[in-house]
């Protein structure tokens, strides 16, 4: 017969997440019962009893008051500033390396990605690097392998990172700052191949295999990016971002859709469910090239970035475009951005696009 403890172990993460939820509040009500016996068989006429009051804040959190403490909850997720329906989110974010190279589209649950980086790659092509928390879809991918860049980008998340393979340096960085979901992996339900693409653009990611490979799946509730009201920018409905020769995006904003609308030049961005990428917030960081030595199958160089210290950005949200810099002092924290008078610029809720653009390369809108 098997014991509670193998059964607790081949539970999902999220069955476990649930489970424990439902544990804490039979134990709450336990301890209710206990109190109300053992003060009597009927509470006195004279006592009053109060529920405690809830107020909530313009900051998108709640006050949860009573007589003795007060106890804030957060109601947001962290990578996209929308609401939870219930308590703070302690679901782990599941970063992925995702390919972006016409062969590979349409991707697999890229619209549920929470934050994306579009990163430059040899070549002129682009990679993804999408983090999922307030959503997880059925399938990812393709699945593809990471770059230097990588664990920079991923060092203040505490994330599960999937990919396909990598340069043992660039494994080993990202294995310092993430928990690898990557090649050991590889065979198990978490990864499949598929019939209708051909390789290497068919190795897909099952999410939840994937985190239940793990023995501790639990996420952490944080607070990365700044969420909030916008000042007021320039007019901005299209957008076009060229980080390389190849390598063009587009986007249109559609206050019916909730954003900016993705465009590989003039064709839509589909993902695989026939849905539009779209974007509450459009970043562009412009960053310094470095080179790392190395060069891919055609001779092509390998890129990095550097991703910290300060740069200039512009922050598209709304249909406006917010000019001025981004700053990072420490890899263990977030971009933050700034007007040109020093005021902090947030971000509207939704999903959020990051683009790594060069130096030498270009954006602009009107």
């Amino acid at each position: 017969m098997q014991t509670l403890r193998d059964t607790f172990a081949s539970l999902t993460w999220r069955q476990r997440w649930w489970l424990g939820g439902g544990a804490a509040a039979v134990l709450v009500l336990l301890v209710v019962v206990v109190i109300v016996a053992g003060s009597g068989d009927q509470l006195p006429d004279t006592t009053t009893t109060s529920l405690p009051t809830t107020t909530t804040s313009s900051t998108t959190s709640t006050s949860i008051t009573t007589t003795t403490t007060t106890v804030d909850v957060a109601e947001t997720w962290p990578l996209t500033g929308l609401s939870v329906e219930e308590g703070t989110p302690t679901v782990p974010i599941l970063a992925v390396k995702i390919d972006n190279t016409p062969d590979a589209r349409p991707q697999e649950g890229l619209e549920m990605a929470d934050v994306v980086f579009d990163i430059p790659v040899e070549g002129g092509i682009s990679r993804l690097l999408g983090l999922y928390q307030s959503r997880l879809p059925p399938e990812i991918g393709p699945v593809r392998s990471v770059r230097e860049v990588d664990p920079k980008l991923l060092a203040p998340f505490g994330a599960f990172l999937a990919y396909s393979g990598g340069n043992d340096a660039v494994v080993n960085s990202l294995r310092e700052v993430a928990v690898d979901l990557g090649d050991p992996v590889l065979g198990t339900l978490a990864y499949r191949r598929v019939a209708d693409r051909h390789a290497p653009y068919d190795l897909m990611l099952d999410p939840e295999a994937a985190l239940a490979t793990v023995e501790d799946a639990n996420g952490t509730a944080g607070s990365w990016l700044p969420f909030g009201d916008s000042s007021a920018g320039d007019f901005a409905r299209t957008v076009e971002i060229k980080s390389s020769n190849l390598h063009e995006v587009v986007y249109g904003y559609s206050a019916v859709d909730g954003g900016y609308l993705r465009f590989h030049r003039s064709q839509p961005h589909l993902a695989a469910s026939g849905d539009q990428i779209v974007a509450a917030n459009v970043i562009v960081l412009v960053v310094k090239q470095l080179q790392t030595g190395r060069t891919d199958s055609s001779g092509a160089p390998v890129p990095d970035f550097d991703v910290l210290g300060s740069g200039p950005a512009v922050v598209f949200r709304d249909g406006v475009a917010l000019e001025g810099r981004w700053e990072r002092g420490r890899s263990a924290d977030f971009f933050r951005f700034f007007d040109s008078s020093g005021n902090e610029i947030n971000l509207a809720a939704g999903t959020t696009w990051v683009h790594l653009v060069p130096e030498d390369r270009t954006y602009e809108w009107r």
